[in-house]
């Protein structure tokens, strides 16, 4: 599933919009930032750039029900972390990069529909 929207109002025990959508508003930024880094030439190399990197906007993602790239960015920073290098990720990034846009788009969609 990319986006379920009931995971952020059962999280926060509120379906209060107003704060709903400050949290929507915060994951989009944060993933629009991150895929147009993933789409950077030549993309960094650094493992631990890129946990650091991953680590909050997973958090971010499980957190507002985007699980897809939640689920993503997971299998990356654990790969990362047991030693992989970002190059042999290439796939898994490309991958990434597309459920961002599909998560992003989910996401302004639900968005739209409740404003």
């Amino acid at each position: 599933m990319i986006f379920d929207k009931s995971v952020l109002p059962a999280l926060l025990s509120s379906d209060e919009w107003a704060v709903l959508q400050t949290f929507y508003d915060l994951v989009l930024g944060e993933l629009r930032s991150l895929q147009k880094e993933l789409r950077e030439t030549p993309r960094p190399q650094d493992p631990v750039l890129w946990r650091d990197r991953i680590h909050p906007v997973k958090s971010s993602c499980m957190s507002t029900g985007a699980l897809a790239a939640g689920d993503m960015l997971e299998k990356i920073e654990l790969a990362l972390a047991d030693g992989h290098s970002v190059a042999s990720l290439t796939p898994d990034l490309s991958a990434l990069s597309q459920t961002c846009e599909k998560t992003i788009a989910a996401i302004e969609n639900h968005v739209k529909t409740q404003s």
